[in-house]
């Protein structure tokens, strides 16, 4: 009479006996993935008051800068604790890299995208912002830098609270390729592509904000807000006030 109860308490015991392992080998998994992600994203090293950060930066892939003649944008950023230090440059393939050097003159981060990536992105086609950005934490404060189209005059980030941060907006621009490579597209990419400039002129922003620890599901993001020279105001949404 106790068989059929026992089996089905061990069956209950090796069920939960492999969802933990599953469990287990999922956790090893998102921490390898985490690690690997972090390394490709982030550049580590220390720099000396007078060595160029740039020279750091691997020279490999999307993110290599020239070897000369660099179109770059620098960019500092009072902090409440320490300054940032953003350069936005034009690598050896085209794309825009926006470089984070933050005040103990580490470099940080790096992000790269493509021109036709912006170009095409609706952040760019309707309000100006560029898709690529980067967006660093330290002392309780977050970094947000990246680019908006030359004729932006004026950008304003606002987080979830209602509060208004002006961004620092630079004076130097730098042209990105527009590279479309048609054979790759689908009809409706072709169609999108057609209607896209050849090259992107671009100047760099950079504004300091607070920011909440750990990551609240469905947190309000930031919003945009870029004065146009022709006086118009668009906006569009940044990245979770959280995170």
């Amino acid at each position: 009479m106790n068989d059929p109860v026992l089996a089905a308490i061990g069956d209950d015991l090796q069920r939960a006996v492999r969802r933990r392992a599953v469990r287990r080998r999922r956790r090893r998994l998102a921490l390898t993935v985490a690690a690997c992600t972090a390394a490709l994203a982030t550049v580590t090293g220390a720099v000396a008051g007078d060595v160029d950060p740039l020279t750091l930066v691997p020279d490999f892939g999307a993110m290599a800068p020239p070897a000369h003649d660099v179109q770059r944008i620098d960019l500092t950023v009072d902090g409440r604790a320490d300054p940032w230090h953003v350069i936005l440059y034009r690598s050896q393939q085209g794309a825009l890299c926006v470089l984070q050097v933050p005040g103990d003159r580490r470099v940080r981060g790096i992000g790269c995208g493509a021109g036709f990536a912006i170009a095409s992105d609706p952040g760019m086609r309707r309000a100006g912002l560029a898709s690529i950005g980067f967006f660093g934490s330290a002392h309780g404060r977050r970094l947000i830098a990246g680019a908006v189209a030359a004729d932006v005059e004026r950008v304003v980030l606002t987080d979830g609270t209602g509060r208004r941060y002006p961004a620092t907006l630079s004076s130097q621009t730098i042209a990105i390729p527009v590279i479309v490579e048609r054979h790759a597209l689908t009809p409706s990419g072709r169609r999108l592509a057609a209607d896209l400039p050849r090259r992107l002129v671009l100047r760099g922003y950079a504004a300091e904000l607070p920011w909440s620890r750990g990551r609240v599901l469905g947190a309000p993001r930031v919003r945009f807000q870029l004065h146009r020279a022709d006086g118009t105001v668009r906006t569009a949404a940044g990245p979770p006030t959280s995170g």
